[in-house]
């Protein structure tokens, strides 16, 4: 089995697929397996495509049922012991990522999650925002946080355990993933390192409410309720460094007025 496969899912989005390209093929490290799954674009995606077809391991150019479908095709078809979930428009932060999370894989060999910290970027002119996430996690995090998934590595018998992405979830599988894996005990390694340039104008992001609203469903669905019942009683403020995140995340949202502001 080869240790690495990173999967790019895309639909009508020509010129974030070829950043992303661009990021995953000028990596230092080229020993992975490249999966793209691709809606049906009609933008020009699928010829873009067929022009690195020789650099991609498998692809596809069909519609589907949205994102979590076309990532389940890419489980499906990938065969590293190691899963990365880089989607069109988001880019590996330099050209040593790879380079970096084989270090950390090898130093722990059992993780079953590991995950970084991202730039976040709402366009190329901008400035990226640093958003850290905390070196140790625990269920009162996940009650109101969650990971960032392309900055995140998966083993991939995390989804023969537990099952590919459910599709009632049309923007928080994410999360169901993440915290569904911390109530089996899984092991989350913290990579201290930025891994990723994340697009924020995504889908995920531009819809935060009701990414809210499905993720507070799946923690009703996944928390035993005397958990949560537990948890709401002893809730206590955050530490220091989720209050770093909160900064932050108020910094990037500064950045993003002031981006709209100027257009």
């Amino acid at each position: 089995m080869i240790l690495l496969s990173i999967i790019t899912i895309n639909y009508n989005n020509k010129q974030g697929l070829a950043d992303t390209f661009e990021s995953v093929f000028s990596q230092n490290h080229l020993d992975f397996e490249y999966i793209v799954i691709d809606g049906g674009s009609t933008d020009g995606s699928k010829a873009l495509i067929e022009n690195f077809s020789d650099k991609i391991s498998y692809y596809v150019s069909e519609s589907d049922d949205g994102i979590y479908d076309a990532m389940n095709k890419g489980i499906n078809a990938a065969s590293g012991e190691y899963l990365i979930f880089m989607n069109s428009g988001d880019c590996f932060n330099d050209t040593g990522t790879l380079e970096r999370c084989l270090q950390y894989l090898s130093a722990f060999p059992s993780a079953d999650i590991l995950y970084a910290d991202i730039y976040m970027i709402s366009n190329r002119s901008a400035e990226p925002v640093l958003y850290t996430h905390p070196a140790t996690l625990n269920i009162e995090y996940f009650k109101n946080y969650v990971l960032n998934q392309q900055a995140s590595l998966f083993k991939s018998s995390l989804f023969k355990e537990l099952g590919l992405f459910p599709f009632q979830y049309k923007l928080a599988g994410d999360y169901w993933l993440y915290l569904k894996s911390f109530l089996a005990d899984k092991l989350f390694i913290y990579m201290d390192f930025i891994m990723v340039r994340y697009d924020f104008t995504g889908l995920s992001f531009t819809n935060g409410g009701a990414y809210r609203q499905e993720q507070f469903s799946i923690w009703k669905d996944l928390v035993p309720e005397p958990l949560r019942r537990t948890i709401d009683q002893h809730e206590t403020p955050p530490k220091s460094g989720v209050f770093k995140i909160i900064r932050r995340f108020r910094t990037m949202l500064k950045s993003l007025f002031y981006f709209k502001k100027n257009i």
